[in-house]
């Protein structure tokens, strides 16, 4: 790699720190086909503008959220929309790497869907890009 190139994925390791965005693009997340994209912002524009609107409406409203001593949101959308996926999926593992040592608990209405999400959690943490974020 060129000094360029190091200093351009320097950048998106930083970016996907601090936006959810950034960083539901620079991880491969369990049960999607696709692979992380690893986006060069610089080039191809926002985060957000590379995936679908109400992808990126979710994500907002997750890291306002995040973002706010004692955030709350409601999220209405019908099934298939994504959004257990990043609210119990996405989310907790972020927070763990910008916030090192905190304490998520996940709980559902069911205990297998809790454990699942938990799984799934557990899978992205556990992967090689996700540890190049955040070592």
């Amino acid at each position: 790699m060129t000094k360029d190139e190091i200093a351009r994925e320097i950048r998106r390791r930083l970016r996907a720190r601090t936006s959810l965005h950034t960083y539901a693009l620079s991880i491969d997340i369990p049960t999607v086909a696709a692979q992380a994209m690893l986006p060069d912002e610089e080039l191809l524009g926002p985060a957000s503008g590379l995936m679908a609107q109400h992808h990126a409406a979710i994500l907002s409203v997750l890291e306002r959220t995040a973002n706010r001593n004692m955030g709350r949101c409601m999220i209405f959308a019908p099934p298939g929309a994504a959004n257990s996926l990043y609210t119990s999926v996405l989310l907790p593992t972020w927070e763990m790497g910008r916030r090192p040592g905190s304490r998520i608990m996940l709980v559902s209405y069911a205990g297998s869907l809790a454990e699942r999400h938990a799984r799934r959690a557990m899978q992205v943490v556990e992967q090689e890009n996700y540890r190049l974020l955040w070592d």
